[in-house]
């Protein structure tokens, strides 16, 4: 049962539609939400509120709403957000693949465009312990703005973040130091 509709930032800042559903188990393990995909997959469906739909899991992983099994007779269809919902900036509809995406218009200046974008460097760099609230702390306190300031980071800034102490700190700019020595 499709409970709501939520719009997630991505890095990128395409903004992708992810469905909350009545939690179900598939393939053993507990499912709540699952990927709308894009706009296009979005308005094929015609989802609303409490309506039945089909849950796979592609690659036996990511969730999918794959079809509407049963419709609600005259319940409201969900609508595609007219602002980013991180940052209330506009957005626009970008084409591509045959498929249409929804994209923060501004996402360098779209916080949580940015907060992902910062995660996705700590992982792929396999920088250890920055975690989105980590993250998310730096760049609220103007730590981090774009991926090369993590290598300015001190000891000094990150103890004063919440639930960081001195050994936490440290470990943070060894693991940044470990990815600098590369």
């Amino acid at each position: 049962i499709l409970d709501d509709v939520v719009w997630s930032v991505s890095r990128t800042g395409t903004i992708t539609p992810v469905a909350l559903l009545t939690p179900i188990t598939l393939s053993g393990a507990s499912i709540g939400r699952a990927s709308l995909h894009n706009l296009s997959r979005f308005h094929e469906l015609l989802l609303s509120r409490d309506c039945s739909v089909e849950v796979t899991r592609r690659g036996g992983v990511i969730p999918m709403v794959e079809r509407v099994v049963q419709r609600i007779d005259g319940a409201a269809p969900f609508t595609v957000p007219t602002s980013c919902p991180a940052c209330g900036g506009d957005v626009v509809v970008r084409s591509e693949r045959e498929a249409e995406f929804l994209m923060c218009a501004l996402p360098s200046q779209c916080q949580q465009a940015r907060i992902s974008s910062l995660e996705h460097f700590a992982k792929v760099t396999d920088i250890q312990g920055f975690g989105p609230k980590v993250i998310e702390q730096c760049v609220e306190r103007a730590l981090l703005g774009e991926p090369a300031d993590f290598f300015t980071l001190k000891h000094e800034q990150l103890r004063t973040l919440e639930r960081l102490g001195d050994k936490s700190a440290h470990n943070l700019v060894e693991a940044i130091a470990a990815r600098d020595r590369l």
